[in-house]
């Protein structure tokens, strides 16, 4: 029941990200679905596969990220 998310860096900017979400090193490409940053994913920005949303890496990169799937 995963989310699959890919993580396209974008360049730095100057712009406020409020919901930004934060991944491990080594924890994309798979979310499970009861991960609360899942749940927020779906339940709160209530995005589906295409959309993209703010997302970055712990001590990485930082970018947008676009939902490629979501198993049911």
């Amino acid at each position: 029941l995963p989310l699959y998310p890919r993580l396209k860096p974008s360049a730095a900017s100057s712009e406020v990200r409020v919901n930004l979400i934060l991944f491990e090193p080594g924890e994309l490409p798979l979310l499970p679905r009861r991960d609360p940053r899942a749940v927020h994913i779906l339940e709160v920005l209530r995005l589906n596969a295409g959309d993209s949303f703010g997302a970055g890496i712990i001590e990485g990169l930082m970018g947008r990220a676009t939902l490629q799937a979501i198993e049911p």
